[in-house]
This record gives structure tokens, C-alpha cells and sequence, in this order.
């Protein structure tokens, strides 16, 4: 839950984004909007998600360690 809190902000970010892409490229292959919202929903989720691990995380890293150096 923690990580899906984190991940929120990117999430937000994307979604919009992502579901024109979506609706794209994998919504003729999809039987129903039933079938549809919730595969978006996963797809989305995990895009937001390695997006915070992938560049959130390191950057906010980078981040504290320069502050932690540069400001006194």
C-alpha cells in the first residue's frame, strides 16, 4: 500500500496519458469495457509504479545526498 501511495503522483501523471494510448492500441482487441478498465487499470499501475522506482526514487536520492553536501 505504501508503494502504491508513493507511486500515486506519477500515477496522476500518466493516466490520462495512458489510457488515449491504450484505447489506441489494445482496445479492439479487448471484448468490453469490463474487460478493458480493469487491464488499463493494472497496465497503468505498473507504469506509474516502476516509474517511481525507476526515476523518483534514484532522483530523490540524488537529491538529499546534494543538499546534504551543498547546503549547510
Amino acid at each position: 500500500m505504501v508503494l502504491l501511495g508513493n507511486a500515486s503522483f506519477a500515477f496522476y501523471l500518466i493516466h490520462q496519458p495512458g489510457l488515449h494510448l491504450l484505447k489506441l492500441f489494445i482496445r479492439s482487441a479487448m471484448p468490453s469495457d469490463l474487460v478493458f478498465f480493469p487491464v488499463s487499470l493494472l497496465l497503468i499501475t505498473l507504469v506509474s509504479v516502476g516509474i517511481y522506482k525507476l526515476y523518483e526514487m534514484p532522483a530523490e536520492r540524488f537529491l538529499k545526498g546534494w543538499i546534504k553536501r551543498h547546503i549547510p
